[in-house]
């Protein structure tokens, strides 16, 4: 949209001259709307000291901006946006618009994280896996041969080679040696997600693909799941070994037990004789 300026003082750039003028004198119209000379005077006294470009102090410079801002607001005018109630209605309703979309989602993500892990819980998985070590902030030749390394690994198991050899051969986790890459069972929050994400998301007997976590690449093998078993509450009574004694410990749980049996009371028992 175009706007016709029209300068009454042809001299405004002057600043004694403009300083000069009526403070009722019409500066300028816009589109046949007068803007007054008092208008700009009161806006310039009022920020000239605040300017931190040293130009925009100039009358002439900080004259530009003032019509510049004024051609601005007349566009905004001529689009509906005249009125600063307005304005500051389609701005309050786009913020809450905006914030009530971020809200929405954000309670739809929580709610399916806590479903999956309400899903989860009904169940334990037991696992195998292959470790190929590479942190996060490894360099990218580092993180290639982390990721060649898993990468002819998983190749290898496609072949028909036994998952629990190709992670003595591969496998970076200290316990493979002992354990052949078997994690046995766990259950949620007993993993870091990612890996946790896997094994819950494959069936019984797959092989997942190599994935990233923030300890490497690993490969997963689901060998088992089962209903979980819960966790278990209980209380025990410690008897330390007598160095002068080797049979004392083994006969004052004996006792101990039998007066378990006999109906006493097993909370006082093991404040009494438990060490």
């Amino acid at each position: 949209m175009k706007f016709s300026i029209h300068l009454i003082i042809l001299n405004l750039f002057l600043a004694g001259q403009l300083f000069a003028q009526a403070a009722d004198n019409v500066l300028l119209t816009i589109n046949k709307e007068p803007v007054y000379t008092y208008e700009f005077l009161r806006v310039y006294e009022k920020n000239k000291d605040i300017v931190v470009d040293p130009q925009t102090k100039e009358i002439k410079e900080y004259l530009n901006l003032f019509v510049d801002f004024k051609l601005k607001l007349a566009e905004a005018k001529s689009l509906g946006l005249g009125s600063k109630l307005r304005i500051s209605r389609l701005s309050s309703n786009k913020y809450k618009t905006q914030l009530a979309d971020s809200y929405v989602k954000d309670e739809e993500i929580r709610e399916e994280l806590v479903q999956e892990t309400y899903e989860r819980m009904k169940s334990e998985v037991n696992a195998s896996h292959i470790l190929v070590l590479s942190d996060l902030n490894a360099s990218p030749s580092d993180t290639l041969k982390a990721y060649d390394k898993i990468s002819e690994a998983y190749n290898k198991i496609k072949m028909g080679n036994s998952f629990e050899e190709v992670a003595k051969a591969y496998s970076e986790d200290p316990s493979v040696a002992q354990n052949s890459g078997n994690l046995s069972y766990f259950s949620v929050f007993d993993m870091v997600y990612e890996f946790e994400n896997v094994a819950y998301s494959i069936p019984v007997g797959s092989i997942s693909k190599p994935f990233r976590t923030q300890f490497g690449y690993h490969i997963v093998k689901v060998n088992d799941k089962r209903p979980a078993r819960g966790e278990l509450e209980v209380s025990h009574i410690f008897v330390k070994n007598n160095p002068d004694d080797k049979a004392y410990a083994e006969k004052q749980c004996q006792e101990i037990y039998d007066k378990i049996i006999q109906g006493e009371d097993f909370a006082y028992l093991a404040g009494k004789y438990s060490r």
